[in-house]
């Protein structure tokens, strides 16, 4: 199961999530202000190829390692919100352990 979108009154969440729309609205030539939690992938138009670009750059840009996730034989994520806190989750798990 993937988590909910992140609470936004965290403060270094939001700086966070932030970024991440920001490569994912790069690498999948989508206008920022489309990429809500709650748009799907699917209508985006978003292919399966530019979301895998734009997890590459998101390890890159957060110099961490995404673990894809299984779901239902098909997309990896079904919308933004899902790619978002699965993103943040492995950001925050790699900082995390990097601190301890």
């Amino acid at each position: 199961m993937i988590a909910p979108p992140p609470d936004p009154s965290a403060e270094a969440d939001r700086e966070v999530v932030s970024r991440i729309l920001a490569i994912v609205a790069q690498e999948t030539a989508i206008e920022p202000e489309r990429l809500r939690y709650d748009a799907r992938i699917e209508e985006l138009g978003i292919a399966s190829i530019d979301l895998m670009q734009a997890i590459f750059a998101l390890e890159t840009h957060f110099d961490v390692e995404i673990p894809l996730v299984a779901r239902d034989g098909g997309a990896e994520f079904a919308t933004v919100g899902d790619l978002v806190s699965h993103a943040l989750a492995a950001i925050n798990s790699a900082r995390q352990g990097a601190a301890a």
